[in-house]
């Protein structure tokens, strides 16, 4: 089972990179999508941050962030399963308190 869970977190890790996120939330099992829309979101702020001109650097992130919020939310409006609409309604609901955070 540690295997399978490691398959998949490694697979929707590596094409969170190659795809245009309110797809890549489609193609991959839910729990892997809120786990690794999290992971991201962390991984992409520190970079920013750790960039030799970090306020430039967290607004072009900041941008970004909410570029791809409003793909997913337009993406709720379609047909989207149960689950599908819950996992994106978690991704904003915890991305939207930590954009006011900053």
């Amino acid at each position: 089972m540690k295997q399978s869970i490691y398959k998949l977190m490694r697979a929707g890790l590596l094409d969170y990179d190659t795809k245009e996120r309110s797809m890549w939330i489609c193609d991959h099992p839910e729990h892997v999508v809120a786990t690794v829309a999290q992971i991201t979101w962390a991984r992409s702020t520190e970079e920013a941050l750790n960039n030799s001109n970090p306020a430039d650097e967290i607004h072009t992130w900041y941008k970004r962030i909410i570029y791809e919020l409003n793909e997913i939310i337009v993406k709720i409006r379609g047909d989207l399963s149960s689950v599908k609409c819950k996992v994106i309604v978690a991704i904003v609901t915890t991305a939207i308190p930590a954009l006011l955070r900053n």
